[in-house]
């Protein structure tokens, strides 16, 4: 196996509105454990969070905006 080829590869995978959700979720949730920016694993979560809305339409990612400023203002109350 080539690692080189493999790290180079683009997966399409399909998730469910909640599946992506509680993916961005989690992230945002590792990131309250590593608050400092320069942190590796910070930085890390930022970048998946960014690649998953890239992917987005901007009529989803609207969607999952209203939908995660729900579950937060929910976990807070």
């Amino acid at each position: 196996m080539n690692f080189k080829e493999l790290e180079e590869k683009e997966f399409n995978f399909k998730f469910s509105f909640n599946m992506v959700a509680n993916i961005i979720l989690f992230l945002q949730k590792i990131q309250q454990m590593h608050p400092d920016k320069d942190d590796l694993v910070n930085q890390e979560c930022t970048d998946t969070i960014d690649e998953i809305v890239d992917q987005l339409s901007e009529e989803d990612l609207e969607s999952i905006n209203i939908y995660l400023k729900a579950i937060n203002l929910e976990n807070n109350l």
